[in-house]
């Protein structure tokens, strides 16, 4: 029996079950302060809507990182949307709604002003029609001031590997997209071991073929296989969201707001020559040949001054998400190279923040980084967000509201992992998003809830479903060697993960 409601969509299998950290109020806002920009207060009570959430866990975990907040989130395929409300019942949110609706629906629905409005991926892989219903959407629902958030594949980067996508998509054959992945895969490297001149005369194919590698199905079937694959330049993007009235503000990926970390003199002097920031971003994905873009739009941008910015800066709460500050590499990475970052200046910072996240003001109250300068220290807070060591905190008031929420979600996804390895992602209310924890993780903190043996309860995890510790490539078959693997590995998440975790009010 055919289905005729998915559009050419993929909807036979699931999206995976990801959370992008980008796309939380808290990063937003930190994402545009460094920028210069004011952004919507999500230390108050305030409306977030994600269009196109598949599984619905980012918008799951944001919503238990913030229950002040109110979330939206919609997804045409109503399996998605099943197991995005599932989670929340289970997790005890009651500020979020999870709708079946498409764009066109979502436009004409009852729903509040919003904050903010996130697409991920979505736009590069809908035709024009829904696009447009994104922009009613958007022209309708968002606030004066409101924030949008598009991820998308971009061009000039996409373009020399979009034939490989129309090798899998469109000769890759097969009844289900399972099966239609895996003959896609296959007709392209058939393709490139005969020598076929597509591959030959254009390297980028093999090796975006190469990386394809071990990537779950899921997330080919959906990047690869929809009936709409549509990569835009940047400038086409900044038109579509500018007749909602929406200017361009930053990325949301920090590095790439940095061009003294990606371009020498002269590519700076060459950027200079373009005045009007939507030529100048263009010009700067030609430079980098960016695949993928992370914008942040606002409808009625507002400049800070300087002063307004450092004030705001020094009132920013951060948080240390790097596991140990002391062996955290300081070595920014370049495309020329890489530079080495002084210790003198970064091991103080590091080492106050693995104490308790604290305010930038705080953190210059500690005499050893006081006598820095304030200068210093803040481009150096500005260099560890860039490298994600450190992250954007909510406000001290409020935490025990947002303990209490985040303990249930969490406890509803470390139930889970007795069963299966699927979501990958707790709640933090220091963050206010979600921090990455792999299931014997889960398992290991799941066992100090219930205070039994972390071994026995990642024993009998793996036990119920007949698996096993896997190590260099092969399962380990008996209980003796499983139970010595999984007490090394706890000891390495005891040392490494667990203190990390308990700064971030996860444990």
């Amino acid at each position: 029996m055919t289905q005729d409601w998915d559009g050419g969509y993929i909807a036979d299998i699931g999206y995976t079950h990801d959370y992008f950290f980008e796309m939380s109020p808290a990063h937003i806002g930190l994402a545009l302060l460094l920028s210069g920009y004011a952004a919507p207060d999500h230390t108050r009570p305030f409306a977030y809507c994600e269009l196109g959430c598949g599984q619905g866990l980012t918008t799951n975990v944001l919503a238990a990182a913030n229950p002040t907040g109110a979330f939206w989130a919609n997804d045409f395929n109503p399996a998605h949307i099943n197991n995005a409300q599932a989670l929340a019942m289970a997790a005890g949110s009651g500020n979020v709604t999870f709708l079946d609706h498409d764009f066109a629906a979502m436009a004409k629905a009852d729903l509040p002003q919003f904050d903010f409005i996130a697409l991920h991926g979505i736009w590069s892989w809908v035709n024009e029609a829904a696009r447009q219903a994104v922009l009613a959407f958007i022209t309708q629902r968002l606030r004066v001031g409101g924030v949008v958030y598009v991820s998308y594949n971009a061009l000039p980067g996409w373009a020399a590997a979009m034939p490989l996508r129309e090798v899998m998509q469109h000769y890759g054959r097969g009844e289900t997209s399972q099966q239609r992945v895996a003959a896609g895969q296959q007709i392209a490297a058939r393709l490139e071991a005969l020598g076929g001149a597509a591959f030959a005369e254009n390297p980028a194919m093999g090796a975006k073929l190469k990386s394809l590698a071990g990537k779950p199905v899921a997330y080919l079937a959906h990047e690869y296989f929809n009936a709409v694959f549509a990569p835009s330049y940047f400038r086409e993007v900044a038109a579509s969201m500018g007749f909602a009235k929406l200017g361009y503000a930053a990325s949301s990926h920090l590095r790439d707001n940095e061009d003294g970390l990606h371009f020498n003199a002269e590519a700076q002097a060459l950027l200079a020559e373009f005045a009007h920031p939507v030529a100048r971003e263009g010009m700067r994905d030609f430079l980098t040949n960016r695949q993928f873009r992370r914008d942040i739009f606002i409808r009625g941008p507002r400049r800070l001054t300087p002063g307004a910015q450092t004030e705001a800066l020094l009132r920013q709460r951060l948080a240390l998400v790097a596991p140990d500050p002391d062996t955290l590499a300081l070595v920014m990475k370049l495309p020329g190279g890489e530079v080495n970052l002084k210790p003198g200046v970064y091991r103080p910072i590091l080492q106050a923040l693995a104490r308790r996240p604290m305010r930038v003001a705080e953190l210059l109250a500690e005499p050893a980084i006081a006598a820095l300068g304030q200068p210093i220290v803040l481009e150096a807070v500005r260099m560890l967000c860039v490298m994600h060591a450190v992250m954007a905190a909510l406000p001290e008031e409020g935490e025990a509201q947002r303990r209490a929420s985040t303990e249930r979600f969490n406890a509803a996804v470390m139930a889970l992992a007795r069963h299966a390895d699927g979501l990958r992602t707790l709640a933090s209310p220091v963050l206010g998003g979600g921090v990455a924890a792999n299931r014997f993780d889960q398992l290991f903190l799941l066992a100090a809830a219930q205070g039994r043996p972390p071994v026995d309860v990642a024993w009998q995890a793996l036990q119920a479903q007949g698996q096993r510790v896997a190590q260099g490539g092969n399962s380990l078959q008996g209980e003796a060697e499983n139970r010595a693997a999984l007490t090394t590995i706890h000891g390495e998440f005891a040392h490494q993960r667990l203190p990390a975790l308990r700064r971030l009010g996860v444990a």
